[in-house]
């Protein structure tokens, strides 16, 4: 007993004690922002392949956001007005992981970096390489190529500082999310009134009229998405090289056997509710990448050369490629070659006794392009080497930086092996190749006298011939996964045709598995030779002695043939194996 027992004790409670334990008023919680990730588009929700961005810097992909302009014809996260020539498109660099950079810094972005673009060249910085060489010292010059900005035309796409710029890219504010939600909170309620209503058969037979056309009328919508996405991809990445592959929708399985990807629209479905539901694993179509790798195979098979004479103000040089051994590189050259790229070039580059560059459009080294826009990689074959004159490789700034610019050697160079790819030997003009490196020069070893492509033309090229081959190849196993198909369906009766192989196998397994009893490896309802034989019984291998049937293995031979027949051949097979 103390003199402050009930110094406590009050006649009142306390706010606290009213909003924990009597259920009060409540504080109210700070919920944090759902930021959009930066390297995601603001109208899908997924990661972008295409960005481009508003003047406020919201990015979208350009594959979701122009057929979302076609219809709508305005900003889907505020519902202004908007237009195509709106956008900005954004030239973003990735690194050797596949991640986003800066082109300056290298400095890979996170969901935390201040991450700018300038609007007239649409070029991604980190915000420390624009602050420290251009705005810190005053160059208002890009940094890639120069041209001038103003200071207004830094934009800002992610900046975790900035509050309107975060509460821009919150989920939670966009428009085109709220509309989505209300549509569907309205369709609940209607279905949920309908289902009160005490429908006579007539009104039952209009409410299905009505909800078979709301189905078609969906469908109808799906098919003129795909088909506007198909058009604008098509408009996006025209090839017309693989135009005839393309038409026969090859798989990942068609073109590379083994591979069998699917869509994985099945597994979205079942983890995401944004995504229509999909209950059938559908194979995915072949890349472009994948397309060309398969055909750069087919030219290895074939085996045959091509040949190329380049007609120069000195004479003919004519020119075998290799496309049995570096497909690749040589279709980037025989490309070139056929859309006249090569007409009109000077060779800017002489060092006789060493070699004789050109291929650059700009005329000093630094230019052009590769046949499909894009550096590609570096391409070597054991069997090709710079062991004399008249070898031709590929003039690179380093690895797999593979253009349009090639050199031709005047002698062996081996120190040149697995540095540049070889694609090509003269093998006929050696007199011209002569001539040529008698050519004086000047310091930067440029000839002083013009040594130029007239033109060039492509007598052998064998890479239509890989086209027909891949196409005949795909169209094989395309007609022989449809005759299996059928084959499936006649001997299942049609029920299990839509189901894979592997899937058909596992569950024939699992039904033969739960036939056998728990310390039995037979059937315990007698089937197949359920019950325990004398001859198995006084051997101690029998059925009832054999360990944990359908956990373990029987010793002996305790399976009945009959049983084994009953199973799928390869539950058969593995049956057999472990007995």
């Amino acid at each position: 007993m103390g003199r402050n027992q009930h110094s406590k004790d009050r006649i009142y409670i306390t706010a606290t004690e009213w909003a924990i334990e009597y259920g009060g008023k409540k504080r109210a919680r700070n919920v944090s922002q759902r930021q959009l990730p930066f390297d995601s588009c603001a109208l899908s929700l997924q990661q972008f392949e295409t960005p481009v961005s508003t003047s406020d810097g919201v990015v979208f992909d350009i594959l979701h956001i122009v057929p979302f302009l076609k219809k709508h014809k305005c900003n889907p996260i505020n519902s202004e007005p908007m237009r195509y020539k709106d956008l900005v498109h954004l030239n973003m660099a990735k690194n050797a992981a596949g991640r986003w950079h800066c082109p300056v810094t290298f400095k890979t972005f996170t969901d935390n970096s201040k991450v700018v673009f300038v609007r007239t060249t649409g070029n991604v910085y980190a915000w420390e390489a624009v602050e420290q060489l251009n705005i810190k010292a005053k160059n208002w010059k890009d940094l890639l190529t120069e041209e001038p900005f103003k200071r207004s035309d830094i934009i800002a796409i992610q900046d975790p500082s900035d509050a309107d710029l975060c509460s821009r890219r919150d989920i939670s504010n966009f428009t085109h999310l709220k509309t989505m939600r209300e549509e569907a909170a309205t369709e609940r309620a209607a279905e949920k009134n309908s289902a009160k209503i005490r429908a006579t058969p007539s009104q039952t037979a209009l409410f299905a009229e009505i909800e078979a056309s709301r189905e078609q009328q969906k469908a109808d919508d799906r098919a003129k998405a795909v088909a506007r996405e198909e058009a604008l991809i098509a408009e996006l990445d025209d090839i017309p090289d693989l135009k005839a592959i393309r038409l026969l929708k090859p798989t990942a399985e068609d073109v590379n056997p083994g591979t069998n990807q699917t869509t994985g629209g099945a597994s979205y479905s079942l983890t995401s509710s944004g995504v229509e539901v999909a209950t059938e694993a559908t194979l995915r179509l072949a890349t472009v990448d994948e397309i060309r790798t398969a055909r750069w195979k087919c030219m290895r098979k074939i085996g045959k050369k091509g040949y190329v004479q380049v007609t120069t103000n000195f004479g003919n040089l004519n020119l075998e490629i290799h496309c049995d051994f570096v497909p690749q590189t040589a279709e980037n050259f025989l490309g070139l070659c056929a859309k006249g790229n090569y007409d009109g070039l000077s060779f800017h580059r002489l060092i006789p006794g060493f070699m004789l560059q050109g291929g650059c459009p700009d005329g000093n080294g630094t230019g052009g392009a590769s046949i499909w826009g894009e550096p590609f990689t570096d391409e070597f074959d054991s069997r090709l080497v710079h062991n004399g004159r008249g070898v031709v490789s590929m003039a690179n700034s380093g690895p797999n930086t593979n253009r349009s610019q090639f050199f031709i050697c005047f002698r062996a160079c081996r120190h040149l092996d697995n540095a540049h790819a070889i694609f090509a030997k003269v093998v006929g003009g050696s007199s011209v190749l002569d001539r040529i490196e008698k050519v004086p020069r000047d310091k930067s070893d440029k000839p002083t006298q013009d040594v130029k492509i007239i033109r060039t033309t492509v007598f052998t090229n064998p890479i239509d011939e890989a086209t027909a081959m891949l196409e005949g190849l795909i169209r094989e196993r395309q007609q022989a996964a449809q005759e299996e198909l059928s084959r499936r369906s006649r001997a299942t009766g049609g029920q299990q045709a839509a189901k894979p192989q592997s899937l058909i196998e596992a569950e024939a397994r699992e039904a033969a598995a739960s036939r056998k009893g728990w310390f039995s490896n037979a059937t315990p309802s007698g089937e197949g030779g359920g019950g325990p034989s004398s001859s198995s019984s006084s051997s101690g291998s029998g059925s009832g002695s054999g360990g944990v049937g359908k956990y373990m293995g029987a010793k002996g031979k305790a399976v009945g043939t009959t049983t084994l027949a009953a199973l799928p051949p390869s539950s058969s097979s593995s049956s057999s194996s472990s007995s």
